[in-house]
């Protein structure tokens, strides 16, 4: 699997989230989730940091915004684990690696920040202070 870094961790962090109860305790933006049971404890042990609920309340609207099946492959990948998600979107080993790189891709695209208005502007020490 070809994963984009970046976006693993923010994905990791948003499962972590979302299994918290996401947008500050509200019911979970996708109604399959409300009846499986969730296993991040390997996340919570990784993380001792505070969530940035907007970070995360982004990475829930674009996992929304990803074509059919990229969204409910990637959701499930970090919220569940591989087997079970291979199991339960009857899926071989390689089309969910195929799945998940697509839809870290798509992520990408989506979150990435549109440039301010000193973008390509030469920044010096000076004006950061």
């Amino acid at each position: 699997m070809a994963r984009i870094e970046h976006i693993h961790l923010r994905l990791e962090v948003w499962a972590l989230w979302k299994t918290s109860g996401g947008t500050l305790g509200g019911t979970s933006s996708l109604a399959m989730w409300q009846t499986e049971q969730v296993d991040c404890k390997s996340f919570r042990d990784l993380m001792s940091g505070t969530i940035n609920d907007d970070e995360c309340e982004a990475t829930d609207q674009a996992i929304l915004k990803l074509p059919d099946p990229l969204g409910e492959t990637v959701a499930m990948y970090y919220l569940f684990d591989s087997c079970r998600t291979r199991d339960k979107l009857r899926i071989s080993a390689s089309t969910l690696s195929q799945r998940i790189d697509q839809a870290h891709k798509q992520l990408d695209v989506l979150l990435r920040k549109t440039p301010g208005p000193d973008a390509g502007k030469l920044q010096t020490w000076a004006t950061k202070v």
